[in-house]
């Protein structure tokens, strides 16, 4: 059992590497940002000009966003996966694209071939609830529905005696 959970520390351990911690916005460079990152899971161009570069952490909890400049001169470093980003996402109005600007990549995508839509799973929390957030997609790439539910896993349980 002590060498499972040591297993797991490890893990969670190397899934909070990497958070931007050590970048400095208007100093730090593209090149200081993929040497202390690694290589992004998707870059974004953004309307302005910049790049926004997404980094997932944490087994998916976290997902960092780089705001590179055109100059190659890091803007930005946030934490994209919030309550207060996912409020920014409006069914039957924000599209795929805006979904991926706002909260990034999603961590799963499903397909619902019978009721023609896709879903995009994430995962975040809600101060320190942990919560799945599923963002419905019609085929137009339009967001209808966004969901959100308590992680069953984090969740306490007992068993029928009333241990947990």
């Amino acid at each position: 059992m002590n060498r499972i959970l040591g297993i797991l520390a490890v893990a969670a351990l190397a899934g909070c590497a990497g958070t931007g911690g050590n970048l400095v916005p208007g100093k730090s460079t593209a090149a200081d940002a993929e040497r202390e990152m690694g290589k992004p899971a998707e870059r974004i161009s953004a309307a302005d000009g910049d790049s926004v570069w997404y980094y997932p952490r944490g087994m998916g909890r976290a997902t960092y966003a780089v705001r590179v400049g055109a100059n190659g001169v890091v803007r930005d470093v946030s934490q994209v996966l919030t309550q207060r980003n996912l409020a920014r996402i409006e069914p039957g109005k924000s599209t795929a694209q805006d979904v991926k600007v706002v909260l990034g990549p999603p961590f799963k995508v499903y397909s619902m071939p019978r009721i023609q839509r896709d879903v995009w799973e994430y995962y975040m929390f809600e101060d320190t609830r942990a919560k799945i957030t599923y963002v419905q997609l019609d085929p137009s790439g339009r967001v209808r529905e966004v969901l959100q539910i308590d992680d069953p896993f984090y969740e306490n349980r007992t068993d029928s005696g009333g241990a947990t």
